[in-house]
């Protein structure tokens, strides 16, 4: 929407704050799969986005982090979609990984999803619920 407040990207307060200084270090271990680290390295990269590759890299890690169960990325991955940021705007999409991230993500991220769901018809968020089931059924 125009004019539109920028979303703020959500971070787990049980996690050590993200330092700047140690990108290259975050981005290093997030390479070899640590989803903690792919949170990091795209938490950083979407807080200091120059540039759409800085979205597409931070979707990429929050995506990796995401696919490990990690819920923090799992909210933030949906916020790219809702915006459009990194990865193809798709509100199903968004929400979907929302919603996963509800179960045992950040506070407010059921806020969030609610208000965000507002833009979509019944539609699309009955196909992201399926999509949530989904993706629940072949977790672990």
């Amino acid at each position: 929407e125009a004019g539109a407040a920028p979303i703020t990207y959500l971070y787990d307060p049980r996690l050590q704050a993200a330092n700047p200084e140690e990108a290259a270090s975050y981005r290093e271990t997030a390479t070899r799969g640590d989803p903690v680290a792919q949170f990091m390295t795209a938490y950083l990269l979407v807080n200091g986005a120059q540039s759409a590759a800085d979205y597409r890299d931070a979707a990429r890690f929050f995506s990796a982090a995401a696919q490990s169960g990690l819920p923090v990325a799992m909210a933030n991955l949906g916020l790219l979609h809702f915006e459009g940021k990194g990865v193809l705007q798709d509100y199903t999409e968004g929400y979907k990984w929302l919603t996963l991230a509800a179960l045992n993500g950040p506070p407010g991220v059921i806020a969030i999803r609610d208000t965000l769901a507002r833009l979509m018809t019944a539609d699309q968020i009955n196909a992201a619920n399926a999509l949530a089931e989904a993706f629940l059924s072949k977790t672990p």
